[in-house]
């Protein structure tokens, strides 16, 4: 079992420049659709002409599973090792990098069909997007009047929102040759149910697992944030457990890159309200929310052998039976939302939903 890394043009087609023998790869997906690489080849001075920030990196495996298709970012030599260390986002951080118009609005539409209309407008004005709709089945928008304006962040993080919305996910797929790269987004409900036949057993299909449940569901805040003109202008209220933070103003709300919004700390969640700019209404949606009642969260972090990774792939649903965790005998039904392959171990951790 083994890693394979080729090295490819920054521009469409994406043909291929160089097969490159690396060493210590790593590559991360996360469930958003976010991820990282990295890996080490011997300078043999290649990289001056080869490896330049910019270019597309496909990451195979001698094993069954689909490609990572990254960019790569960061270069760094070691003139005492004679390694160079390559790294770089996946191929999906240029949705979340290209922008979307202030006026993006959207109303009750399949949500398959508004990422497609978002995409279009995304690769509109010359921006170097390539990225084709594939199958985009999603979840119908039910909106209880007018529409929702997305135009005020980036692509992939309207993407996130919308999904999160009607509960739907979006993921890129990409048909890799030795000529040409094209890369699909695809929206709607992912992988297969296995549940009822496929079983996961420790002792002979995990090499690792660690059980967890947290009863501290409970929130720390909810800010509700009113509609408006810039975001730092908006009205918010805040209702939390903390003294003194009964009341708060969108100026002393932490932001994120392109005007989004980000969590101060773990727990504290926004509730923007892009048509209600009453605080009274404001502190009503807020405190329902920090009311709803919530349960003890489970949670697995898994790492199983070779002979089962390759007959996996993310969105799939398995059920996995463990020996020695909750006391012994505990059965879960797991989903996996993205694999971390290493070839090196012939293992795979896998980010999953209990």
């Amino acid at each position: 079992m083994k890693a394979l890394i080729e090295v490819r043009y920054e521009w469409t087609p994406h043909r291929l420049i160089a097969d490159l023998e690396g060493f210590r790869v790593d590559r991360v997906l996360t469930r958003t659709g976010r991820g990282a690489f990295a890996f080490n080849v011997v300078n043999r001075g290649l990289h001056r002409e080869i490896l330049l920030e910019g270019r597309i990196v496909v990451i195979k495996s001698t094993e069954s599973i689909l490609p990572y298709v990254g960019v790569i970012t960061e270069i760094a030599e070691d003139a005492a090792s004679g390694v160079v260390e390559v790294s770089g986002d996946n191929y999906a951080s240029t949705l979340y990098n290209a922008a979307l118009d202030s006026n993006a609005a959207v109303s009750n539409m399949d949500a398959g069909k508004i990422a497609a209309n978002l995409l279009m407008q995304a690769q509109g004005n010359g921006r170097s997007l390539f990225i084709e709709p594939g199958v985009m089945q999603g979840t119908p928008l039910l909106l209880a009047s007018g529409s929702i304006n997305l135009g005020t962040q980036s692509l992939g993080a309207a993407y996130d929102a919308l999904a999160e919305r009607v509960n739907d996910e979006w993921w890129l797929e990409h048909l890799v040759t030795r000529t040409q790269i094209r890369t699909y987004l695809y929206w709607g409900k992912r992988g297969t149910d296995h549940s009822a036949t496929t079983y996961l057993e420790e002792g002979r299909d995990f090499t690792g697992a660690t059980y967890k449940r947290d009863a501290l569901g409970a929130l720390r805040s909810v800010i509700a944030v009113g509609g408006g003109g810039p975001v730092g202008g908006r009205p918010s209220v805040a209702v939390s457990n903390r003294p003194g933070a009964m009341a708060a103003t969108a100026e002393r709300v932490n932001f994120g890159a392109a005007g989004e919004l980000g969590p101060l700390v773990a727990r504290d969640v926004y509730a923007v309200r892009p048509r209600d700019d009453d605080r009274t209404v404001l502190a009503d949606a807020a405190k329902r929310a920090y009311e709803r009642p919530t349960t003890a969260r489970e949670s697995l972090a898994v790492t199983i052998t070779s002979r089962q990774w390759a007959l996996l792939n993310p969105g799939d649903s398995v059920s996995a039976r463990f020996h020695s965790l909750n006391h012994g005998g505990l059965i879960r039904v797991i989903r996996i939302n993205a694999m971390q392959p290493d070839e090196s171990t012939g293992e795979c951790d896998l980010d999953v939903t209990v």
